[in-house]
């Protein structure tokens, strides 16, 4: 029995010392234990180690968050921030004037840049952490200085997680808009389009740039305007179901374009002669007589009823072409019928006070022969006009050939916000080629137009019509992304608002910014004008109603 005492007290004891030192081993010889003890650092204290088991799942989870959470988290405000940014940047003027050569790989870059990108960095250095700091942190060296490095480990992992993933998306951004994409203000092969005119307009003084009427030409493109691409612009496309996109990259501010799926869907479609002559036989529009081609020509206020029973007579030399641009404003039932052309997107025109913004539907209703002047519409607007019924012939003339069309200098529209008038002498449909023979040189594209098609006129474009019987049409204006430009310079180039006194940063602004800012500069005699004038119009109109 007292041997087994004495066998049994040994084993108590290193069951004791098992408990209290789990790393030392049984067999260790007293000099040995010496060694250990006098070698053992601060943290193998039994105090720190009785907190391990509440640490390492602290730990853990602090690995999770700063190798998983946060890159995650930063990786998603790093894609909003860049989104915001290059949807300001995709949309300055320098990336529209390439639309068409870049559409496809704009989106690509837009997705890679604010999305594939971040991301692909974020997971990246999560997988990279993980795995690293999963082997650095269960290393003895990081355990036995726990207690003097944990904010150091903070500090690094931070660093590693959060400045370092959100600095190279900073680094990649700065080299796309920058370095490596060009910078937004346009570089020496990059202009933007303030400095999109020909070589030899950018030789000209700005006062005579501006000056000049023969503006519109000068303005263009000239890669536009190049023979290798006039074979193309020559001829007019029909189009159904042309989608947005599109159209400004290939026909918006660059080529006419007929829409055949557009005026079908309006209840104007069902407009017709007998349809006017039911409704609205007593009232009154203007119409205009034209005797002699042209060398007699008289407006007067005439009853659909009298203009109708002479409208289908037509001939070569004596025609009638009624044109009114209130008659469908004032009714809205008129109005209501007319759909809107989606594919031209937003109109800037509605920013302007009522008192100056043009009527948006003109009544055309003319006889056989009868036809329109060689003319660019107002304020260099892009034009619209849908055949309700009847058949046009049409005469487009791409720009920069105003020398061959002898426009009469120092015409003016004559609206309260008065705009300079390019109308031509010459009739395209009957030229006088001895009295203007540089004519003989233009260059134009011709087409027919039919009841239930919608023809979009780019700015710039000279244009003249024909009706090749009587016909019933009604003509609309926009200001839209790629005819901007020119409206609100006509604006300014015809005195309303003095360049000098634009913001330095006007051309920097976006589109939407550029017109709200020409507005808001607008003199208030020229809306009180606008106001008076448009308060007596409709109180004759009201007065013959």
């Amino acid at each position: 029995m007292e041997d087994s005492a004495e066998d049994a007290g040994p084993v108590l004891v290193h069951r004791r010392r098992h408990l209290r030192f789990p790393h030392k081993r049984v067999d260790q010889t007293e000099d040995s234990k010496g060694l250990s003890q006098n070698d053992r650092s601060v943290l193998d204290h039994p105090w720190f180690r009785s907190f391990d088991h509440l640490c390492l799942q602290l730990r853990q989870f602090c690995l999770m968050f700063l190798t998983a959470v946060l890159p995650l988290s930063l990786s998603v405000i790093s894609m909003i921030c860049l989104l915001l940014f290059f949807r300001s940047v995709l949309d300055h003027p320098w990336f529209r004037s390439f639309d068409h050569l870049c559409l496809q790989l704009r989106q690509f870059c837009l997705m890679f840049l604010t999305a594939v990108l971040p991301l692909s960095l974020s997971v990246i250095s999560m997988i990279c952490l993980l795995l690293f700091f999963r082997s650095v942190l269960d290393h003895p060296w990081f355990r036995s200085f726990d207690h003097l490095c944990l904010q150091l480990r903070q500090f690094c992992l931070m660093f590693l997680t959060a400045v370092l993933p959100l600095s190279l998306s900073v680094i990649s951004m700065i080299w796309y808009n920058g370095g490596g994409g060009g910078p937004a203000t346009g570089t020496a092969e990059y202009k933007l389009p303030e400095a999109r005119v020909a070589s030899k307009v950018e030789q000209l003084p700005e006062d005579e740039l501006y000056a000049t009427e023969n503006y519109v030409s000068l303005h263009q493109d000239a890669d536009v305007y190049s023979q290798e691409n006039l074979e193309s612009l020559l001829v007019v496309d029909r189009r159904h179901n042309l989608s947005y996109e599109e159209f400004i990259a290939v026909y918006d501010g660059k080529r006419p374009v007929i829409l055949t799926d557009v005026v079908p869907d309006w209840a104007a479609s069902r407009w017709s002669r007998d349809f006017f002559l039911e409704n609205y036989a007593n009232d009154s529009a203007v119409v205009k007589t034209v005797d002699g081609n042209g060398s007699s020509i008289s407006s007067a206020a005439t009853r659909l009823a009298d203009f109708a029973a002479k409208s289908s007579r037509g001939e070569p030399g004596r025609w009638m072409y009624l044109e009114d641009e209130l008659f469908i404003p004032t009714r809205p039932e008129l109005r209501a019928d007319l759909g809107e052309v989606e594919v031209l997107g937003e109109d800037f025109f509605q920013l302007f006070p009522k008192e100056v913004q043009p009527w948006d539907a003109l009544l055309l209703w003319g006889s056989p022969c009868s036809r329109s002047p060689l003319h660019i519409d107002p304020y260099n607007w892009t034009g619209i006009n849908a055949v309700i019924a009847g058949r046009k012939k049409w005469k487009l003339f791409p720009p920069g050939q105003d020398q061959r069309f002898y426009i009469t200098p120092d015409q003016r529209c004559g609206f309260p916000l008065d705009c300079i008038k390019y109308n031509s002498p010459v009739d395209a449909f009957s030229p006088n080629y001895t009295r203007y023979p540089e004519f003989q040189e233009a260059e134009f594209a011709e087409v027919d137009q039919v009841a239930g098609e919608l023809l979009v006129i780019p700015t710039g474009w000279f244009h003249q019509a024909y009706n090749m019987e009587e016909t019933i049409a009604v003509s609309r204006q926009v200001m839209n992304t790629n005819s901007y430009r020119e409206v609100t310079e006509e604006i300014i180039k015809a005195g309303n608002v003095q360049r000098a006194e634009l913001p330095p940063n006007f051309n920097q602004l976006s589109p939407r910014l550029q017109v709200q800012t020409l507005v808001d500069m607008l003199p208030g005699e020229i809306l009180e004008k606008g106001r008076l004038l448009t308060q007596a119009v409709l109180g004759q109109i009201n007065g013959l109603l």
